[in-house]
């Protein structure tokens, strides 16, 4: 899913906003209502505004109260009364008492008046149902179902009852890492469903121009008995369990609100004529207002494909941000993705690196197959690091040899390694295998025409070898400036790692600028920095001085071209 397109919008409203929704980093509302438990009440205003300011009516009753009493913040009653007003209009029961004693107290109903509209104009509901709240546009839609190839029922005893289980999809679309999100009766069908779940299959999801795993994705087992009493009392109890966790979720309870919100998407709940809140997509909201990292990721993804709301990409990059702040797995190398297309500066590209590395701590593989393509074509120092894209390489390989995209980054390692005969043949392995599994292929033939890759070509052209079988990282990442033309490389021999170098176990870079003669050879080299110093250099230069680029024609004839530059790494490899 790409936002890409709305890359401005998002940037002119993120500064418009950036006063109102500026700490939205958060574990739950719960942090906020510990912490005013234990008197810090410092920390519980600052954490109980960051929620009152998204429509969460729960955070703005106590920050309400907090004015009211003067407790980390200046007392203020014309504040107290303007957020218990948001409160009420939120249905916090708790607030419409407070009004009532406040109506007695307040100096001026004029001036209460006017600071409750002040306040309503910023995070009242009408308010942020312009600029953050999605608009519902289908009461009764069901959870988006993927296509299964291969379905396994739990074998269990004659009861009713149900089990949602949560798992990730990987590019085959095998199911890995199955837990049980809820059940009910808690536990009667847990072991059976988990171990049926991990047999099922199903059809690989393309998003945009690649493949991706699916993370987070929910099977859900529905149970019948055939004894009918049997039955109809499962269908009281359950009733008094859904009534109990409407209860727990009416209190600001997010994991509740996140439960009911799936319940309703399953069909396992309806909504009642006596319901306020009747939605699937209703509750995820009410989720993602508590902080439930996954309820806002998922909001942001209903409001891209409208799925039961009105689409809108500018609020679900807010909601989008909010998930990748609490540090999900998917949002961070989703918006990290979105970073990328558009980044302006060196300092947007490490955030969106960092991003991508924490959402591979997190264990989102999507994450670790960006990093794997970056760590070997970076144009910046810090990130640019072929050994990682190796090792990406080789640790997805495991399990699936000729998997396309972890082949795709096994060759830039390759390339970014001086190794081009094995970049050429590992990118030709990843191009058939792709094309065989009938994947897309412009991530891969983009990365090819970057290393000046024939994927068309009956057979793969051979380059020089490296000598004693030592794996030469040669970095080739060559800076032309805008004004230079783009040289197309005809022979990129890797240099040859020095042996004192090797037999001490010492890895480092050199960095040289050059120039490209009227045939093709590269002249006028010189050492912008290496690290360590005076260890690689005279290999640097002796394997630059045999590259050969076809010849720079303009206006019908052979040029001379200076000022390239390229950083040639040299690392040492298991």
């Amino acid at each position: 899913m790409k936002l890409s397109s709305q890359k401005n919008i998002f940037k002119l409203f993120t500064i418009c906003f950036v006063s109102l929704y500026s700490h939205w980093g958060m574990a739950s509302i719960d942090s906020a209502k510990k912490a005013f438990e234990e008197r810090n009440y410092q920390i519980a205003y600052e954490e109980f505004m960051k929620y009152a300011r998204i429509g969460n009516a729960q955070a703005q009753y106590y920050i309400g109260l907090m004015y009211y009493q003067g407790k980390g913040t200046k007392a203020d009653i014309y504040e107290a009364n303007a957020w218990f007003g948001l409160a009420r209009e939120g249905g916090y029961r708790n607030a419409i008492d407070m009004m009532q004693r406040l109506r007695r107290e307040l100096p001026s109903k004029r001036e209460a008046k006017s600071v409750l509209q002040d306040i309503e104009s910023l995070y009242g509901e009408q308010a942020l149902s312009e600029t953050l709240f999605p608009i519902l546009t289908n009461d009764n839609l069901l959870e988006q179902q993927l296509t299964p190839l291969k379905v396994k029922t739990p074998q269990v005893p004659d009861t009713s009852g149900w089990v949602l289980i949560n798992v990730n999809i990987d590019e085959n679309g095998f199911v890995h890492s199955p837990k049980v999100l809820a059940s009910y009766p808690e536990g009667v069908f847990d072991t059976a469903s988990l171990s049926a779940a991990r047999e099922w299959r199903f059809k690989s999801q393309q998003v945009g121009e690649q493949m991706e795993q699916i993370n987070d994705y929910v099977i859900k087992f529905e149970f019948k008995s055939s004894n009918v009493r049997s039955h109809q009392k499962y269908l009281r109890s359950l009733n008094k369990y859904t009534d109990t966790l409407k209860i727990t979720a009416r209190s600001g309870n997010a994991d509740a609100q996140y439960l009911l919100s799936r319940l309703y998407g399953q069909g396992i709940m309806r909504p009642k004529m006596s319901d306020k809140i009747r939605t699937a997509t209703a509750w995820l909201l009410e989720a993602a207002k508590s902080g439930h990292a996954k309820a806002r990721f998922e909001l942001a993804n209903r409001l891209l494909d409208g799925r039961g709301v009105q689409t809108d990409p500018v609020k679900a990059y807010l909601w989008l941000e909010m998930a990748a702040n609490d540090n999900y797995g998917p949002a961070l190398t989703m918006l990290a993705r979105e970073i990328l297309l558009n980044y302006s500066s060196e300092a947007e590209y490490s955030k969106a690196v960092d991003m991508l590395e924490k959402a591979v701590i997190k264990g989102d593989e999507n994450a670790n197959q960006e990093l794997g393509i970056i760590y070997a074509t970076t144009v910046y120092d810090r990130h640019f690091d072929p050994y990682k894209s190796t090792q990406i390489a080789k640790s997805g390989l495991v399990l699936d040899d000729q998997h396309p995209d972890y082949l795709t980054v096994m060759a830039a390692a390759y390339s970014a390694q001086g190794s081009n005969q094995k970049a050429s043949e590992v990118l030709y392995q990843a191009y058939a295998s792709a094309l065989n599994r009938g994947w897309p292929t412009s991530r891969l033939v983009s990365l090819a025409q970057q290393l000046a890759i024939d994927l068309d070509a009956q057979q793969v052209v051979a380059t020089t070898a490296n000598n004693n079988n030592v794996n030469v990282s040669q970095k080739s990442r060559v800076d032309s400036g805008e004004s230079k033309p783009k040289l197309v490389p005809i022979d990129r021999i890797g240099p040859t790692y020095p042996d004192t170098a090797k037999d001490k176990h010492i890895e480092g870079w050199v960095k040289l600028s050059y120039s490209v003669n009227r045939n093709g050879l590269v002249e006028d080299i010189e050492i912008l920095g290496a690290q360590p110093e005076e260890v690689f250099d005279e290999a640097a230069i002796s394997a630059l001085k045999q590259w050969r680029y076809e010849p720079i024609v303009e206006n019908g004839k052979t040029v001379k071209v200076g000022g390239y530059k390229v950083k040639l790494a040299f690392t040492l490899q298991n």
